[in-house]
């Protein structure tokens, strides 16, 4: 016979058995939920553990079972019910004005609170399952083991040959031995019962198991309840980027955004008009050549995805720089849903409409100030599409003024290469090779580009090109003189083998994919005028017009903020 204290701890360590099966349920599958607050995503994992963690630092304690928060932008098929939601928080209020800060943060809240709840009864119902099933696991094998070993255990001493030849006191110390023998299997009849498994068994065990994660899920809620930092740590990661992209340092919410694009915008006229050596390029060219030489300012933007205040920026930047004509290098979407086209024509948030690509118009009249007081025509705008658009996106930017330049070019670029990426969001994602496809669809074009302007007309090889992709873009490096693309959402301007690489950056900071900040890029062109005749190969051929790229400028600024604006050369 044993002792109770004995028996105490034998009965004790059948629930320890299934708590550590719960808790290693847990740590296996580690249930996790995810809710979309605007314009980013709130993911809350649990695991067992003593602690909630965020961005990897611990923000309160808890009761073994622990939680990682991470707060990141959405996923791209989450957009369109973004702007959805967007028109929902900036409505204008009763008073027919823009919401202020609180008023907006309070629409948010509103608008997430029950989503916020039900999340948390899902990921408690998840935990609790998890629990109860590795729980109820954990017991049955212990009831099927210890069974099995007892049973093996019997067996084996009754049919072992010590067992038999001691009765037969065919060895010394028989006797001990058979009463050894006996009061061990005594001792394992006793206190290792190996119950068989039944239905009801399951269930107790199953409704244990619940229990005990509840009892662990209360005392967390508890001691989350008191940890009023906790609270506010989580609303901080979850407002930080609601606040950069929604709710600007200068004004009091996204309605107002326009505000600051105009202050932005004003900034860039006057760093552009101080900056008017673009303009006058020409003059450092010989005087002998000045008369044949024609000089046209482009401006080149990229990656607009879909921030509302691109358009408004675009066209205070072209009428700075007495822009000649306008290029966007792609993605202009992020996912190429329906409410993402439709706000190329301009996005109506609150009381505010921000403007859309068609209105972007030239000036033909100022005031002494430098304020326009007669808008003219549209600019001439020319675009690409990126592996964030859509097959069919060309025919809706036409639509809004914005031609493709595959096929149509401004009147002084007759004669330059453009590629648009080889990836479209609706059929052609290229999946995780990206990179690859688009190599191989840049080496494709490239065979067709030598075989087009090989022998005799070579002499029409385009000095500059335009492209979507910076993959397709270095598969060109050596074949021309300048090139000019996007994707890359960060400026940068190098040589290499012989040819001039410009990466444009993004005019949409990267909305919300990172670019530490907005980019565009003005352009000085040269034309020469051709006619010249030259024998080449035997034939006499006329030369064309030759285009180059006679200075370049990169232009920076923070569209959320003010007085960030910057012009410096592209090539100090």
């Amino acid at each position: 016979m044993v002792s109770n204290r004995r028996k105490f701890m034998t009965k004790a360590f059948i629930p320890l058995v299934g708590i550590l099966g719960g808790g290693a349920a847990l740590n296996i599958v580690q249930p996790s939920q995810t809710i979309r607050v605007t314009a980013v995503n709130v993911d809350i994992t649990t695991s067992i553990g003593n602690s909630v963690t965020l961005f990897g630092d611990d923000i309160a304690d808890t009761t073994g079972i622990g939680a990682t928060v991470k707060v990141g932008t959405i996923n791209n098929d989450q957009y369109p019910q973004a702007f959805s939601d967007f028109r929902v928080v900036f409505a204008p209020t009763s008073a027919n004005k823009p919401p202020n800060k609180d008023e907006t943060l309070s629409r948010i809240n509103d608008l997430y609170q029950g989503k916020a709840l039900w999340l948390l009864i899902k990921l408690a119902g998840e935990n609790i399952a998890i629990f109860a099933v590795g729980y109820a696991s954990a017991d049955a094998l212990r009831r099927n083991g210890v069974k099995n070993i007892k049973k093996m255990l019997v067996d084996s001493l009754e049919k072992n040959p010590i067992y038999y030849n001691s009765r037969l006191d065919e060895k010394p110390f028989g006797h001990e031995a058979i009463y050894i023998i006996n009061h061990l299997r005594e001792f394992l009849n006793e206190h290792i019962e190996g119950r068989p498994n039944s239905s009801q068994k399951l269930f107790n065990t199953l409704v244990c198991g619940a229990t005990v994660c509840v009892l662990i899920l209360g005392g967390n809620a508890y001691q989350l309840s008191n940890a009023t930092d906790t609270t506010h740590k989580i609303e901080g990661a979850v407002r930080s980027p609601i606040n950069k992209y929604l709710v600007s340092n200068t004004s009091t919410a996204a309605a107002d955004l326009s505000d600051v694009t105009e202050n932005v915008g004003d900034n860039l006229i006057r760093i552009t008009d101080i900056n008017s050596d673009l303009r006058e390029a020409k003059k450092a060219i010989d005087a002998n050549e000045a008369n044949e030489v024609n000089t046209f300012t482009l401006l080149v933007t990229s990656d607009s995805h879909n921030l509302p205040v691109v358009p408004t920026t675009t066209e205070a930047i072209a009428r700075a720089s007495r822009a000649d004509a306008i290029i966007g290098l792609g993605d202009w979407l992020n996912t190429g849903k329906g409410p993402e086209k439709d706000a190329l024509g301009g996005l109506p948030i609150g009381e505010t409409k921000f403007s859309g690509y068609d209105d972007i118009l030239t000036c033909v009249g100022y005031d002494a100030e430098r304020n326009c007081i007669k808008e003219g025509a549209q600019f001439p705008f020319y675009g690409l599409t990126g592996n964030h658009d859509t097959k069919d996106l060309m025919e809706v930017l036409n639509k809004l003024g914005v031609k493709d330049l595959t096929k149509e070019r401004p009147d002084f670029l007759p004669n330059v290469f453009a590629l648009n990426d080889a990836c479209y969001v609706d059929g052609n994602d290229c999946g995780g090779n990206y990179h690859q496809n688009e190599k191989v669809y840049a080496e494709a074009a490239l065979v067709k580009f030598k075989e087009k302007y090989s022998g005799k007309n070579a002499v029409n090889k385009p000095r500059i090109g335009f492209f979507a992709s910076e993959d397709a873009a270095k598969v060109f490096i050596g074949e021309i003189d300048t090139i000019i693309h996007g994707g890359a959402h960060v400026f940068k301007a190098y040589e290499k083998n012989n040819s001039k690489v410009i990466s444009i950056g993004s005019i949409g900071k990267g909305f919300p994919r990172g670019a530490p900040y907005a980019n565009a890029a003005l352009l000085e062109i040269a034309s020469t005028p051709g006619g010249a005749i030259k024998e080449i190969d035997g034939y006499k051929v006329a030369l064309p017009d030759r285009m180059n790229v006679l200075d370049c400028k990169s232009l920076q600024w923070d569209p959320y903020q003010i007085r960030t604006e910057a012009l410096a050369p592209c090539f100090p």
